[in-house]
């Protein structure tokens, strides 16, 4: 098993948005990250925060990988609408070709 080591300015970030997050589910992933960081194993913290081991796991990835802003999901970009109604019309057509 690797050991992933934190930096205290990690541990900072992810106790700044911890603090000030008001989002829940967003709370809970920031919670497991956290405890995570303080050492503990992905089933304790699955236990305390009554959640899966592999939500717990997938948490913990995603933040390895992508850092903090991965977590939250309303930050993904929006797809651009079509406002053109020429260009829906070329899409519909695609679509049912």
């Amino acid at each position: 098993m690797k050991i992933y080591h934190y930096s205290p300015e990690e541990m900072a970030e992810i106790q700044t948005c911890l603090d000030t997050t008001k989002n829940t589910t967003l709370q809970r992933k920031y919670q497991a990250i956290y405890l995570s960081m303080q050492g503990h194993k992905n089933q304790a913290i699955a236990d305390m925060l009554h959640l899966s081991l592999s939500t717990i796991g997938g948490y913990i990835r995603i933040y390895k990988s992508n850092e903090i802003e991965s977590l939250d999901q309303n930050k993904k970009k929006k797809k651009k609408k079509i406002k053109k109604k020429e260009q829906r019309k070329k899409k519909i057509k695609v679509k049912w070709n």
